[in-house]
């Protein structure tokens, strides 16, 4: 399996190898707001398009419901936090994004797991 994701790997662009890398820190589902997020750079990369050309390449699924939404499949995402090594900035970026996102209290007994979902 590392072989395929290797080869597969490899054939990604550097414009694409970074937000793939960048991306690893996001937690279960995430939309194009949160990867955007977690990527740092000059702002001439369209984050939705590289997305989409994960997709394609079968490092992300994705999801329509409300929005279009992104995750990682469980052994890809090994491999992927596996390639990117330390990712502090990310993460940091990450911290900061789903704490802007987050519900203040007071929280509503009875809607405990939405009130607490972006936690």
């Amino acid at each position: 399996m590392v072989l395929v994701l290797d080869a597969t790997f490899e054939r990604l662009s550097d414009l694409q190898k970074t937000p793939l890398l960048n991306i690893s820190v996001c937690r279960g589902t995430f939309d194009r707001v949160a990867a955007e997020a977690v990527l740092t750079g000059d702002g001439q990369l369209d984050v939705e398009t590289e997305l989409r050309t994960l997709v394609k390449r079968s490092f992300l699924l994705e999801t329509f419901n409300d929005k279009r939404k992104y995750e990682f499949q469980p052994v890809v995402l090994e491999y992927v936090r596996y390639k990117a090594g330390d990712q502090t900035a990310a993460n940091q970026q990450a911290i900061a994004y789903y704490r802007s996102i987050a519900k203040e209290e007071p929280w509503q007994t009875i809607k405990l797991i939405d009130d607490v979902r972006e936690y």
